[in-house]
């Protein structure tokens, strides 16, 4: 039992270090963090749920299902959830629906290894900060989701700049939504 809490200190004091890192770069450079919010998110998640052999893809599903998709049916989103949908989805200039959100969340482990796949946009158009989101379609909203809900819960705390279609679409900070001009 001793070993197993040192093993769960150290995971979550190397969590710890590695948000400051990225806190860090954030401050002189534009960090694309897609997949390390949501590698450090399931860690830190599980963690704190007590489970110490969970890999980050287990973890990343079990934040879902907590936090993010309705229990009883996981194509709709749980009312916090929806309430960020509601407050994204105005500032994106495709249409994405909640069901296509539910999608990318449920496998969204897997969907942030696509990636940004325009960083020189990013380079030329974005100041320092740490940034996520896609070229298009529902992952730059599940991201946006999944950013303020571990900010929410205090998994991650520096702020998140959401970009989509190769504009900034959106600020995440404290768990909230704001303009990106904010």
């Amino acid at each position: 039992r001793e070993k197993e809490e040192a093993s769960k200190q150290k995971d979550l004091r190397i969590a710890e270090q590695n948000n400051l890192i990225v806190e860090l770069r954030g401050r002189t450079e534009a960090v694309i963090a897609n997949r390390y919010i949501v590698e450090t998110t399931a860690t830190l998640h599980e963690r704190s749920a007590g489970r110490m052999s969970s890999s980050s893809l287990q973890g990343s599903k079990n934040f879902t299902y907590t936090h993010l998709l309705d229990n009883k049916k996981p194509t709709q989103l749980s009312g916090a959830a929806k309430k960020l949908y509601n407050m994204l989805a105005p500032k994106i200039k495709e249409r994405i629906d909640e069901r296509s959100v539910c999608s990318e969340l449920s496998d969204i482990f897997h969907e942030v290894s696509k990636g940004i796949h325009h960083p020189e946009w990013l380079q030329a158009n974005a100041s320092r900060g740490i940034y996520v989101g896609s070229d298009s379609g529902p992952l730059g909203v599940a991201l946006g989701i999944w950013v303020a809900k571990a900010q929410e819960l205090g998994h991650i705390s520096y702020p998140v700049v959401l970009v989509h279609s190769q504009a900034i679409v959106a600020r995440v900070v404290g768990g909230k939504i704001l303009d990106p001009d904010v």
